[in-house]
């Protein structure tokens, strides 16, 4: 009696029941559901095809993982032979002995030659299974929490979402414990889960640390409600350090301050570059006035979704988002928002991407559209504009193979306006680049803009396009041009730039001299054979940089962006010392400059003959016309780095559909963006700043 319950039925089903030396009346519900709360569990776990069988025998802990259709008595022929202590590696202790292992089912033996382990082992009704003297209830596909995790760091006022797998159960039907592990416990604190000095913070999908949590650290308990008794369901984690303060961010503050409350129907733009994590490897070359701790993506990108977050779009539209963050960090802060989300990598295999959020109290996502620019820019029955540009990549087969190497991509959605009924396409990008290559924009503007009129036509045509995300281009850059005024000729200068443009320096730089010679031998040409010469000793380092060992000279020819031409950044170490290494970056200017003079040269020799500036380009006309959300004050900057500042960033609304700006986010003064040089800094997460603007959207 005093090592296990007992039950003994009297008239009218009253039952006592018999724990060690007590003796309780109870229901016989009360009594069968306390005796298989202290019987020993086996749980069964079905994964795909397999099941996982997981229980404690003879002391030990086993897993057995087996086919649903293998049969019943193999499974459990291989469970007796290997019960009781695992033998030494080497021991010369015959095996343990089999020993009787059956399964059965409300009672009765299963016949375990005649079922399969699926049949066998799942399934309804009351189970248990016995291993010699020991009987086990099973427990089949009980709700558990596989794991969760958390951003490594806390900061404070920005909320902590956990990203959770969990089986058989559904997020509804999950619990959530926040406590701090403190050097002192927090006074935001009302119990404690008696483990040491944790202290409970909260329950809830979420948690805000306040300034209360500083100088702890946080840890989240999620468990399912329905969990059986004796069987752990549950998982934790904790943040790999403690809670941090908030960057102080005065020019988020004011911005927030300044804009005003939404009109009732109208609809909030935002678009932002938030800098994928997956080119940090650059930075150190990039931005060295950058610290490391503001690199951290657990930290950096916190900032730049609650920067999103705070502005209180309808519709996000964000470029370098990496794979790893939108599924861990950008998805699930969003979606607990209420928004819908879509992820669109770049081509050839880019880890980072386009991401479009909307609102879905505001905003239903019809349809979305993934568009690869290289691979259809050669499919000429698609429109006037493809066929244009189809016959100029036939005509020019450096322009062709140029273009074909990039990895840009557009993400298109159809939404239907709640409010007023109407439909838009939303376009987000991230155009090409490389700064010599213009050209390559215009095409892939161009693309973007006809692929945006034929999802319109084959859904609803009475849809008004909007246009958004990093175009790598200025008011006065020929892709801005285009999208602006709606054309571009042929005979435009930004053709005759880009006519120098390599992927290579090596082939670049070739370009640019051949062109400078102006037809002359480029052997009697002393500016020329400068240029040759410059290559030829930059080539010299990186390959001896290539071909040395070490971390450090591994990263002299790092790759760039997209990782299609070659960059020196961080040079030093075993490869090249640290004067050729500034050499090498200051060839690499030098070089740049070449390509950059080339065309002026080109222009004055024709000048001095008489002739026009060489038209190789083609003459494209946008199907629409668009303005920019900030044409009353255009921006004077949207990227602030050391040795660039240009505003590369637009928002563009088409102006024959009634689309209204009723205000834009105000953009901060250059000395908020240079109080730490430059960006990325503590306060600004990335290189960029977003852009807002509220646009009136107009009844049918």
């Amino acid at each position: 009696l005093e090592s296990a319950p007992c039950m003994l039925v009297l008239p009218h089903r009253v039952c006592l029941a018999v724990v060690g030396r007590k003796v309780c009346g109870l229901s016989r519900k009360g009594v069968v559901a306390m005796a298989q709360a202290q019987t020993k569990k086996a749980v069964v776990r079905e994964v795909g095809d397999a099941l996982v069988l997981e229980l404690e025998v003879g002391g030990r802990q086993r897993q057995l993982n087996r086919q649903i259709d293998e049969p019943l008595e193999k499974v459990l022929n291989r469970l007796a032979v290997t019960k009781g202590p695992k033998a030494k590696k080497g021991s010369s202790a015959p095996p343990a002995a089999a020993v009787r292992v059956e399964v059965a089912r409300d009672g009765m033996v299963v016949d375990a030659a005649a079922v399969t382990a699926g049949v066998g082992l799942l399934g309804d009704g009351s189970r248990t299974l016995t291993v010699g003297a020991e009987t086990f209830t099973l427990v089949v596909n009980p709700p558990r929490v596989v794991s969760v995790t958390l951003p490594e760091r806390a900061i404070v006022g920005i909320p902590l979402f956990p990203i959770v797998q969990a089986e058989h159960c559904n997020e509804n039907e999950l619990e959530w414990r926040w406590f701090a592990e403190p050097s002192s416990p927090s006074p935001s604190a009302s119990s404690t889960d008696g483990k040491g000095e944790s202290v409970l913070l909260g329950e809830g999908r979420s948690y805000s640390p306040s300034a209360a949590d500083l100088g702890a650290t946080l840890r989240v308990r999620c468990s399912p409600t329905a969990a059986p008794a004796g069987v752990e369901c549950a998982a934790e984690t904790a943040t790999a350090r403690a809670v941090e303060p908030a960057p102080q961010r005065s020019f988020h503050e004011r911005r927030l301050a300044a804009l005003s409350a939404r009109e009732e129907g109208a609809l909030r733009f935002v678009t932002y570059n938030a800098l994928a994590d997956n080119y940090r490897r650059t930075w150190n070359g990039l931005y060295p006035y950058v610290p490391e701790d503001v690199h951290d993506p657990h930290r950096r990108l916190q900032l730049a979704v609650q920067e999103v977050l705070e502005l209180s779009p309808d519709v996000a539209l964000v470029q370098e988002v990496d794979v790893r963050w939108f599924e861990r960090l950008w998805e699930p802060r969003l979606a607990a928002a209420g928004f819908a989300g879509v992820h669109l990598p770049k081509a050839k295999g880019m880890q980072e991407g386009l991401a479009l959020f909307v609102r879905e109290s505001e905003l239903e996502l019809v349809t979305t559209q993934s568009i690869v620019l290289n691979a259809v820019a050669e499919q000429a029955d698609r429109s006037e504009i493809h066929a244009r540009i189809a016959a100029l990549l036939s005509d020019r087969p450096r322009l062709r193979e140029s273009l074909l190497r990039t990895s840009t991509v557009a993400l298109l959605a159809l939404v239907r306006h709640r409010h007023s009924g109407r439909h838009l396409v939303i376009t987000n990008t991230h155009l090409f680049y490389h700064p010599h290559a213009g050209h390559i924009r215009v095409i892939q503007a161009a693309l973007i803009a006809a692929e945006a009129e034929r999802l319109r036509l084959e859904a609803v045509p009475s849809a008004a396009v909007v246009i958004a995300g990093d175009f790598n281009g200025e008011a006065h850059d020929g892709v801005m041009r285009f999208l602006l005024s709606g054309l571009i000729e042929a005979g435009d200068d930004e053709w005759g730039r880009g006519s120098l443009f390599r992927f290579s320096y090596r082939g670049a730089a070739a370009a640019a001299v051949a062109a400078a010679a102006a037809g002359e031998d480029p052997r009697e040409d002393p500016e020329v054979l400068d240029s040759i010469a410059r290559i030829a000793r930059l080539r010299e380092l990186v390959l001896r940089a290539r071909e040395s060992e070490g971390a450090a000279a591994a990263a002299a020819a790092a790759v760039d962006e997209e990782g299609e031409e070659e960059e020196v950044a961080e040079v030093t170490g075993p490869g090249l010392s640290a004067e050729e290494a500034e050499e090498a970056l200051a060839l690499r200017d030098a070089i740049a400059a070449d390509r950059r003079t080339a065309v002026e040269r080109q222009r004055r020799a024709a000048a001095d003959a008489g002739a026009a500036v060489v038209a190789d380009g083609a003459r494209l006309e946008l199907p629409f016309r668009v303005d920019s959300a900030y044409a009353s004050a255009p921006p004077e900057f949207t990227n602030y780095v050391g040795g660039f500042v240009g505003a590369l960033d637009w928002l563009l609304l088409e102006r024959d559909q009634g689309l209204r700006v009723l205000q834009t986010a105000a953009m901060p003064t250059e000395a908020e963006v240079t109080a730490e040089t430059a960006l990325p800094s503590t306060a600004f997460p990335s290189d960029h700043v977003s852009i807002a603007a509220d646009v009136a959207i107009p009844t049918l």
